[in-house]
């Protein structure tokens, strides 16, 4: 919904509000959702509303898509949002977690790097700056990526990469949740994987 409503800041948010309330009902039909969740994202919306109310965003994509290749791997992703206001890349990451990073960890953000270094590649001579906005907070961190930045990045991207494709015995994760984000475990190639998955969903 911040999506949508960027493209206009004048929406009325009891419309919003009736249209998040709609979207609730679609992807938890169960009512697993905990109430103050739900409470959190109403006021993520107003909040925003409330902040933005009246601006015009230089926006240039909305869920912009990417392919990077680094080293031997191909690495796909989506920005939340991408804004250009004639002079700089400017990339905002939507975070409603409670959970912050601290504005100094931001030049070292590997999820900023990335998507720093993607938009370099596909709009190339213009400064990025790569941001996370916590929507609980209305903080916003980032980083005006310099060239030596970017390299950076895809220095250490490339060693990741390698390290991925010359492992032959990969452990599993402590974290059941990533497991549900991992093409092994949907795939039914790992079965600690599966065994979460289907747990998470019941």
């Amino acid at each position: 919904l911040e999506n949508r409503l960027e493209a206009n800041t004048e929406a009325n948010l009891d419309v919003l509000l009736e249209e998040f309330y709609a979207q609730v009902d679609h992807w938890d039909p169960e009512k697993k959702i905990e109430d103050t969740l739900i409470e959190a994202g109403k006021e993520m919306l107003a909040n925003f509303v409330d902040k933005h109310e009246g601006r015009t965003l230089p926006i240039l994509a909305k869920e912009q898509s990417f392919e990077l290749v680094v080293g031997g791997g191909l690495i796909r992703g989506y920005i939340d949002r991408v804004d250009f206001d004639g002079k700089t890349i400017h990339i905002c990451d939507w975070k409603t977690g409670k959970n912050e990073g601290t504005a100094k960890g931001a030049p070292t953000n590997l999820q900023l790097g990335i998507y720093a270094l993607a938009m370099s590649k596909l709009y190339p001579g213009y400064p990025i700056y790569a941001e996370l906005y916590y929507l609980r907070s209305e903080r916003q961190k980032g980083h005006l990526f310099s060239q030596e930045d970017l390299d950076a990045v895809e220095i250490k991207l490339t060693s990741i990469v390698d390290l991925i494709i010359n492992t032959q015995d990969f452990g599993t994760t402590a974290n059941p949740r990533v497991c549900y984000y991992c093409d092994h475990g949907n795939s039914g190639a790992c079965g600690t994987g599966v065994f979460r998955i289907r747990k998470r969903q019941r």
